[in-house]
């Protein structure tokens, strides 16, 4: 699950494509900005995810697990 993380919508929900392989996990909103992240078939309880927003209120990136992910727009 390393490289590029993308945050995507899918059938009406958010989920996380996570590196080369775009290994899928769902976004469950937990708690405002902080979501549910569970990983299919790896982990049995969900990790929060908080996200975070800049000066101009748009989300910037989120943290999972002490590591920083910041928004790239291409």
């Amino acid at each position: 699950m390393w490289g590029t993380w993308t945050v995507a919508e899918r059938d009406g929900a958010l989920e996380v494509q996570a590196g080369p392989a775009r290994y899928r996990a769902p976004l469950t909103p937990w708690n405002g900005e902080t979501f549910a992240l569970r990983w299919p078939g790896v982990l049995s309880s969900p990790v929060q995810v908080p996200f975070r927003r800049d000066a101009a209120g748009r989300v910037s990136g989120f943290d999972y697990l002490g590591y920083g992910f910041r928004r790239v727009v291409p």
